[in-house]
């Protein structure tokens, strides 16, 4: 009997998904001899002790390795599922000293060039000064808190950000 022309088109399961024994048997007669490498210690067999005429006992998972067997990826011998830790950019404060002094330096220039900034003008000595990062950086930390957004995300909110500001100084 052919293995891929058995009952169930050459699978160990039936339509239940149990195993069929009869199968498995049939599998182990048909499969081919196993050979064990030079280094790998010796199969063990059925009889208490190892003579000549003696067979190796077949697993039946000897049978999954078949072709005709469909086995999911995720049971094959191999699969490691895996796993990435991302590196939290939030919490890297060399970003969050780059975007502070992006927009330390911008709204120096809101103040001094824009007439929109002109009424918070009386913030460019404070802001100038040496309090002046840590007064943008609170602010950028409240817009952060406010609407969820990313240190990393704040130069793309450009004019979002501006808006904050300009609020936040009047």
């Amino acid at each position: 009997m052919d293995l891929k022309q058995s009952q169930y088109g050459g699978r160990t399961t039936g339509p239940e998904g149990i195993v069929n024994p009869e199968i498995i048997k049939t599998a182990a007669t048909f499969a081919p001899p196993v050979s064990a490498p030079a280094s790998a210690p010796p199969l063990k067999t059925s009889a208490s002790t190892s003579t000549s005429t003696s067979k190796p006992t077949l697993s039946p998972f000897l049978f999954y390795n078949q072709p005709g067997y469909y086995q999911p990826s995720y049971y094959q011998p191999g699969y490691i599922p895996s796993y990435h830790k991302y590196q939290n950019l939030n919490a890297d404060r060399e970003l969050q000293e780059t975007v502070t002094n992006f927009y330390l330096d911008e709204t120096i220039e809101w103040l001094t060039h824009e007439k929109s900034f002109r009424s918070a003008k009386k913030h460019l000595k404070a802001i100038k000064g040496t309090n002046g990062y840590d007064i943008i950086r609170s602010i950028l930390k409240l817009y952060i808190r406010k609407t969820g957004a990313n240190w990393y995300d704040l130069k793309r909110d450009y004019a979002s950000v501006k808006d904050y500001l300009y609020r936040k100084l009047h």
